[in-house]
């Protein structure tokens, strides 16, 4: 559905072709990075994922710049049936959808980096999670044996949809442990660490924000979840 959605919405802007995929930009971002060497320069995974977020970010907007000026020609001169208003709001849409596709796609990556096995998007009865570890099976075999992540970029438009989900894992399948919230973004509060910690839902924040909501519980810095997942880890990483 999801993809036969994303089709209808293409066609009609076709302007949006145009602009690569976001694991597309995420693959250049870490050539350009070059975050193996980051790595072994021993900077700390959130340094990591915050520069692999704002390289993602400058990227598209570099795209986002040449196709603005390509096809506003064409609005402006009539070549193209689509006023500016509605251009520019197809590119405001795409961004948000966007950004929050290459927040979890680097969480993703960091994880294959760390050689630490998970399940992208499965289904859990009605739900679809962002990240299993270590897989769908272990979860319901043994819940207290696996780890959920959701990761999140706008944190206060969208943390709410986090909680829903934790809560039917919980009241409808059981699931009781382990739903872990990972922000890749700068926009959390102590409410919404607060309410976490209520609900028993472990919090990862960016390492320079940790210091103003360490004090709750629960709340940790980011580059503590891949030492939490440690128990996973296969060999050959190149995480320490």
């Amino acid at each position: 559905m999801l993809f036969v959605r994303s089709l209808k919405v293409r066609s009609k802007s076709p302007w949006l072709n145009e602009i690569p995929s976001p694991k597309k930009i995420l693959e250049e971002a870490i050539n350009r990075l070059n975050v193996n060497e980051l790595i072994r320069r021993n900077l700390s995974l959130s340094e990591i994922v915050e520069r692999l977020h704002d390289e993602c970010h400058k990227i598209y907007l570099q795209y986002e710049g040449k196709v603005r000026e390509k096809w506003l020609l064409k609005i402006r001169s009539g070549e193209v049936k689509t006023d500016v208003r509605e251009f520019e709001t197809s590119l405001a849409n795409s961004a948000r959808a966007r950004a929050g596709s290459t927040a979890e796609l680097i969480i993703r990556y960091m994880l294959k980096m760390a050689n630490i096995p998970f399940e992208a998007r499965k289904y859990v009865g009605g739900e679809q999670p962002d990240i299993i570890i270590p897989n769908v099976a272990t979860l319901k075999r043994d819940p207290c044996k696996a780890v959920i992540l959701s990761i999140k970029r706008e944190v206060r438009e969208r943390w709410r949809v986090s909680v829903g989900e934790a809560y039917i894992l919980r009241e409808v399948y059981g699931i009781k442990d382990n739903y872990w919230f990972v922000s890749i973004g700068h926009d959390i509060d102590e409410y919404i660490c607060k309410v976490m910690a209520k609900l028993k839902i472990r919090v990862y924040i960016l390492n320079h924000l940790y210091e103003r909501f360490k004090h709750i519980e629960g709340t940790k810095p980011f580059s503590k979840l891949f030492d939490d997942l440690s128990c996973y880890r296969g060999k050959g990483t190149l995480l320490s």
